[in-house]
């Protein structure tokens, strides 16, 4: 974590071979003009793509010319050909490779085709979702690849990223984002209703946004179940430690954490190899966790356990290189004798401890780079390049999905905003411009040429930034103003109508949302389709109050709602009792099992400021319909205004919901085991799919509605 507010950059671009007509020699040379058959290798002098852009799905002619070859093939996919061309039709951007060969050897070139898909719609809401009759919502969207953007409902074509509407009754939008391969289209719903005298409407349709939930949301960063909050569904093995752990012996290095000191915390030699993982692994497997397992790929991890390390001794006194492919045969004990740690053998390593498991292995691509030079200065003795950082990502990912093809990949697992901004300061970010759209876009490219997906998952750390009268959320107080900037923090996930205040807003996104989500959702769209979303460390502070929980809660509605793949919280203080209690929340509401949805649908608010909705069906029940309701305070002057609010929620539902159970998550909850606990209310009344209820200030309440 930093508040740095350095925003300078360095790398350099990762060079790829030409389109076209470029022959490069392979299998011991090639290129050179034939001379007769199997005294020369052959000769390519050209191979092309016609077009060279297509639609997804459409054709694309490779043609090559080729003097003094006995065999031809081109890959990935196509295999051994035959004459002067062929046609393919790939789905996404492709790089193929055209084999010359003969007895002499072969030559090589290659020809990119890309896939200029139709755009995409990352986002489009309305908030609020739910007026008053006579009042405005803000339609918001973030679209990537348009040229062409329209509302219909009278509004017509539309520029920029919002639009204010006034619907006289409830409304379905459809915004229609085109180009040249064809058009996307999305929809959102503003529902006018007087509440019938509420403070707050919610507004709940189970046939709309319809989207399954990853069962990675609700993760934390714990070795353990039983060091995790109770529901928790995905570990994550990682942190400042993890860059220079030696799998082999389990020596680490603290780093700047503790004096850069090499030492036996995450282990010892006797405890066997990877030892820092294997209680893990057999712990995830047993309660059906999910898990995600650090590969340290900087450079160099501990060899010994000598204490603090000198940042100005060599290197090799101390440490052992770490290499990403053995180019060997794996050994279980791993051979300590050599001067070498590999990361491919300890991706194998773990591979054969999960196997079995009914959920993907997740490993991710080493910790926080962006701060290695820093936390890590006794291994980073200068910084970060961006060439540095995506030739290591490469060589180590493609080395992970040689040796355990079946795994996903994370990265770069970047500290924070700085960080996705320009590596922190890196010297060529004014060359290379944004790093994680370099970063992303350069992945692509690489997975292009190899024929397979390098990165899996982009994978962001995010500890909020904003504050509260000038005090950041994150630190240990829970004044009145810092508890109200806390419990909006959330927003900034999101919101494309809420800005938080914070450097990051001041100095960075000029005074507009962060959105962080959308925004990196757009990214992805942008330069590397088909990448998943993770958040591997985030906290809004907070863990030993309601407001945590609050927080909290408001949070994983979020990543569920919003489609991510994978979160995980970091505790930031040893009582997490009421940062833990937002599980509960949606992870055994009822204390006999029972949980939120595994499908988010349509749940909107009239007051977004006071009061977040989130709701679920389920696969297995899809006539039990799950509300949590997330109450939060705004400040009333320099006082916190603690009122309690009225809510009627209304449920669009193709059955009548007749009975209604709910639970209450207030400052006065029990904790219990370490946990705060949630409190069964009183059963309410159901009235056409509609009931009212009171909310107190702080508290986050599960509604269950059932037939």
């Amino acid at each position: 974590m930093s508040n740095s507010r350095e925003l300078t950059a360095m790398g350099m671009a990762l060079a790829l071979a030409a389109c076209g007509g470029i022959a490069s020699g392979g299998g011991g040379g090639g290129g050179s003009p034939d001379g007769g058959e199997g005294s020369q290798k052959p000769a390519i002098s050209s191979f092309t793509a016609s077009p060279t852009t297509v639609a997804p799905g459409s054709a694309s002619t490779l043609s090559w010319a080729v003097s003094g070859a006995t065999s031809l093939s081109i890959d990935p996919g196509v295999g051994t050909v035959t004459g002067t061309s062929k046609s393919v039709s790939p789905t996404t951007t492709t790089t193929y490779t055209l084999t010359a060969g003969n007895g002499a050897g072969n030559a090589t070139a290659k020809a990119t085709v890309t896939v200029a898909a139709v755009p995409s719609i990352l986002s489009f809401t309305s908030s609020p979702s739910v007026v008053v009759p006579g009042g405005s919502s803000t339609l918001s969207w973030t679209v990537s690849g348009a040229t062409t953007l329209s509302i219909d409902q009278g509004v017509g074509a539309v520029a920029g990223t919002s639009k204010s509407v006034s619907p006289g009754s409830t409304t379905t939008y459809t915004l229609s984002a085109g180009n040249a391969y064809g058009t996307t289209t999305a929809t959102t719903t503003v529902t006018v209703s007087a509440g019938g005298g509420a403070d707050v409407t919610v507004a709940v349709d189970t046939g709309s946004n319809v989207r399954a939930i990853s069962p990675f949301v609700y993760g934390y960063n714990g070795a353990t179940a039983a060091e995790s909050p109770p529901g928790t569904t995905w570990l994550r093995l990682g942190g400042n430690r993890w860059t220079a752990y030696n799998w082999e012996t389990n020596y680490s290095n603290a780093g700047s954490d503790y004096l850069y000191e090499n030492d036996t915390y995450m282990g010892s030699p006797s405890d066997g190899p990877g030892d820092a993982a294997v209680p893990s692994v057999a712990d995830a497997k047993a309660n059906g966790l999910g898990l995600c397992v650090t590969i340290p790929i900087q450079g160099w991890v501990a060899k010994d356990a000598s204490g603090p390390v000198s940042l100005t001794s060599t290197l090799t006194d101390h440490f052992l290189q770490t290499v990403a492919k053995k180019g060997a045969p794996f050994s279980n004990p791993p051979v300590t004798t050599d001067a070498y740690v590999y990361q491919d053998e300890f991706a194998w390593f773990l591979s054969t401890h999960w196997s079995g498991a009914a959920l993907p292995l997740h490993l991710m691509l080493d910790n926080e780079p962006d701060l290695w030079s820093a936390t890590h200065a006794e291994i980073q003795r200068a910084q970060l390049t961006y060439a540095a950082l995506l030739s290591q990502s490469i060589a180590s990912s493609g080395a992970i999905k040689d040796a355990v093809p079946s795994a996903l990949v994370f990265g770069p697992v970047s500290y924070g905003w700085a960080g996705y901004v320009n590596l922190q300061g890196a010297p060529d970010s004014a060359q290379l411009g944004d790093f994680l759209n370099y970063y992303l876009s350069q992945m692509g490219q690489a997975s292009a040429t190899q024929g397979r997906r390098l990165l899996d998952v982009l994978d962001l750390h995010f500890y909020s930034e904003a504050t509260g009268c000038g005090t950041r959320v994150t630190v240990d107080n829970n004044s009145d103003c810092v508890v109200a900037a806390r419990v909006q923090a959330p927003r900034s996930l999101w919101d494309p109508t809420y800005v938080e205040t914070s450097w990051i807003t001041q100095d960075s996104t000029n005074n507009a949302a962060i959105a962080l989500i959308p925004r990196m959702l757009g990214k992805i769209a942008a330069n590397y389709p088909g990448t998943l979303l993770s958040v591997s460390e985030y906290n809004h502070g907070g863990g030993d109050h309601i407001s945590g929980a609050v927080a909290q809660a408001d949070t994983l509605g979020i990543f569920g709602r919003e489609g991510m793949y994978a979160g995980s919280y970091w505790p930031l203080l040893s009582n997490n009792a009421w940062g833990a209690g937002a599980w509960l929340c949606y992870r055994n509401y009822d204390g006999a099992g029972t949980s939120f949805g595994d499908t988010s649908v349509a749940a909107g608010t009239s007051d977004i400021a006071h009061l977040s909705a989130f709701a679920s069906v389920d696969q297995a029940s899809p006539d039990r319909v799950v509300v949590v309701l997330v109450h939060r305070p705004t400040l009333n002057g320099s006082s916190l205004d603690l009122n309690s609010r009225t809510v009627s929620v209304q449920v669009t539902h193709g059955k009548a919901l007749t009975k209604a159970r709910s639970w209450q998550l207030t400052s006065a909850s029990p904790v219990q085991n370490g946990v705060a606990t949630p409190q069964r209310l009183p059963d309410a009344t159901v009235a056409g799919n509609q009931i009212t209820l009171t909310l107190p200030a702080l508290s986050v309440t599960t509604l269950e509605l059932t037939p």
